[in-house]
């Protein structure tokens, strides 16, 4: 705004927004003064009224330089530009503007107002941009309209993309409330977590977890969870990484808890492919040719690569229309289940990658989604 009062040489310059839910202009909080004047603060504009504003009024109110507020209105409507410079007598018995324009008539002052429509399009106008008086006291000439209309469609733009990154903002804000409301409901209670935290967790052998003969069906729910503990303490995997006990038990009864009771894809299925990855590390000596990191990831992998399953596939997601599906155009479901995966490490306490450095943590998740994705057997049939 002083870039164009300082290029047209007036005295003062303002933007008025328009706000149609309320059928009002709000003016912007500062009117750019001249460099060196005080500048003034005024208050939101007024529902358009027939009433006129005496000059008395206007005494009171402390306007330094007389102008009107039902120009915006009026300019809105035929969609043009406003001139106004020393009314004429047939201005000052028919205008609207007549008050204002006998106060400045009477006064002496020199009333230049130059008003522009910021367009957002050839449909909507943003608001109003408004110059008021030159400075060597001559009205504005058509080269000011010209440079001013060119800086109207600047406001516009500026106006509209602000107006974006508020709603986004907006929106963002939403989001992270969802989100904090899912992670609560997603996350093991706390009741929960530390009894199963002081609880004994039997031997490998006990669970048979070495066998690839492994069956589930004896395993009560709390058997489950801390067969999947036991997979990690023999593993090393919560010595070497400096993983907390208490964080570990919350993050297994996350996952558990996140996991539908769908026929196939649920708790126990997630379980078994663990567990087949810890017979393969153990029985199949696979760790040998393996980085802790990777088996962690492989393992992180495994008890995460079907959360939230809803119990079909991804061709029913496509063919639905599902939010799912407008939102991963491929390897629907197992875009999802990483999302998933990342939303419960990221709850509060349920890190188990906490002590991990950046750069190993980038290697990990990495790992975890490149295996999670690995899982779309539309992917595996194409490559074979």
């Amino acid at each position: 705004m002083r870039e164009a009062q300082d290029l047209l040489k007036c005295e003062r310059c303002a933007v008025y927004l328009l706000d149609l839910e309320c059928c009002e202009a709000s003016h912007l909080e500062r009117i750019v003064e001249r460099p060196g004047k005080v500048i003034e603060r005024q208050g939101p504009l007024n529902r358009m009224q027939s009433d006129t504003v005496s000059p008395e009024d206007m005494r009171e109110s402390g306007l330094r330089t007389p102008c009107t507020f039902t120009t915006i209105f009026e300019l809105r409507a035929p969609g043009t530009q406003t001139l106004v410079s020393r009314p004429s007598q047939f201005d000052l018995k028919t205008s609207t503007l007549a008050q204002i324009a006998g106060y400045a008539a009477a006064t002496g002052q020199i009333l230049n107002i130059g008003d522009v429509a910021a367009w957002l399009n050839e449909q909507h106008s943003e608001g109003v941009a408004q110059l008021i008086n030159k400075t060597n006291g001559t009205p504005f000439t058509d080269c000011d309209v010209s440079l001013f209309e060119a800086f109207a469609i600047f406001c516009g733009l500026g106006i509209h993309n602000t107006q974006m990154y508020e709603n986004a903002c907006k929106l963002m804000a939403k989001q992270k409330v969802a989100l904090e409301c899912l992670s609560y409901h997603a996350t093991a209670s706390n009741d929960v977590t530390v009894k199963l935290a002081k609880e004994d967790i039997p031997s490998a052998e006990c669970y048979n977890l070495y066998s690839f003969s492994f069956i589930d069906f004896e395993l009560n729910d709390g058997d489950t969870c801390k067969a999947t503990i036991r997979m990690f303490l023999e593993l090393n995997l919560v010595q070497e990484y400096h993983i907390p006990y208490e964080v570990l038990c919350r993050w297994v009864l996350s996952v558990k808890k996140n996991y539908r009771p769908v026929k196939y894809h649920n708790w126990r299925h997630a379980l078994n492919v663990a567990q087949t990855m810890f017979a393969m590390f153990k029985t199949g000596k696979m760790e040998r040719f393996m980085t802790e990191l990777e088996i962690l990831g492989l393992l992180v992998a495994c008890l995460c690569h079907d959360l939230d399953h809803r119990g079909t596939n991804n061709a029913f997601q496509t063919k639905t229309d599902s939010p799912l599906a407008v939102l991963y155009s491929t390897s629907t479901m197992e875009h999802h289940h990483f999302d998933q995966c990342v939303m419960i490490l990221n709850t509060d306490s349920n890190n188990i990658f906490q002590a991990l450095s950046p750069e190993d943590y980038r290697k990990v998740m990495k790992i975890v989604e490149s295996a999670i994705l690995s899982t779309d057997l539309a992917m595996y049939f194409k490559r074979i």
